[in-house]
């Protein structure tokens, strides 16, 4: 008995790991679909996500000296814009922001949507992921111009000021192991088994369109739990994110406009 209950231990130890590990999950707020059983096949238009690199024209090919640090410095000027004032907003890799943050910065400003995608796919052998977003080394002419581009395209639309905003959705999911016990598997997929903790984490940057220059940012982070059966598990995470959405949207542009709106 005493043998049984010893060899049983570890893999019962090993068995809590792996449903740990397992239970995590990070995506973008531009492919937040549900992607366990039940779930559709996520945004197709999902190319991955822009950079600060391609948002900011940084040419990490050209060495910098330390008289360009300086020319930089003595040049700078706080960017912001008016409320009332016009703004191009792009959320990184969406093909236009959601409605939620279209919403929250109506209310202050004249928005133009513009596309998030990038104009390389992130699957490409040039970038690697990393937190918030890939950070790439970039010498591909293409993407040293999409900056400058950007900023002709958003003068164009009369636009002071360029919105980009990326979004990470982190989720981990905590067994229930108190569920009822049910030999009918229909009634059984009904009772909730499952506790998802989601929490959002958005970065924004402001560029200014006729200078060049630019801030960044990073709101408060919104968490949430919710309990779900199998039967109702998509809608209980699809439920999940856009609450968070709305939260984290409202809390960027509200910490949007208390720094950079006049």
């Amino acid at each position: 008995m005493g043998q049984g209950s010893g060899l049983r231990l570890p893999a019962i130890v090993l068995l809590g790991a792996v449903l740990l590990l397992g239970a995590c999950e990070t995506r973008s707020i531009s492919n937040s679909g549900y992607a366990g059983p039940g779930g559709g096949r996520g945004n197709p238009f999902y190319h991955g996500e822009l950079t600060e690199f391609d948002l900011l024209g940084i040419d990490v090919s050209r060495s910098a000296s330390d008289e360009d640090i300086v020319r930089e410095l003595d040049k700078r000027q706080k960017v912001g814009v008016h409320r009332g004032g016009t703004m191009m907003v792009i959320q990184s890799g969406a093909l236009i922001p959601d409605d939620a943050m279209v919403k929250q910065l109506d209310r202050y400003f004249a928005v133009m949507p513009f596309t998030g995608i990038p104009l390389v796919h992130r699957d490409e052998p040039l970038y690697h992921t990393a937190t918030l977003g890939p950070s790439p080394v970039v010498t591909d002419e293409r993407i040293t111009n999409y900056a400058r581009a950007l900023r002709l395209a958003a003068a164009k639309s009369g636009a002071d000021v360029i919105f980009c905003y990326w979004g990470l959705i982190e989720s981990a999911v905590e067994r229930e192991p108190t569920k009822a016990v049910s030999w009918v598997p229909f009634i059984g997929a009904a009772v909730p088994d499952e506790a998802q903790l989601m929490r959002i984490r958005l970065k924004v940057a402001v560029i200014d369109v006729r200078t060049g220059q630019w801030s960044m940012f990073v709101p408060d982070a919104y968490v949430d739990s919710a309990l779900s059966a199998s039967l109702t598990r998509a809608s209980s995470d699809q439920h999940q994110v856009e609450l968070l959405k709305q939260q984290a949207y409202k809390s960027a542009v509200e910490a949007f406009v208390e720094k950079y709106a006049g």
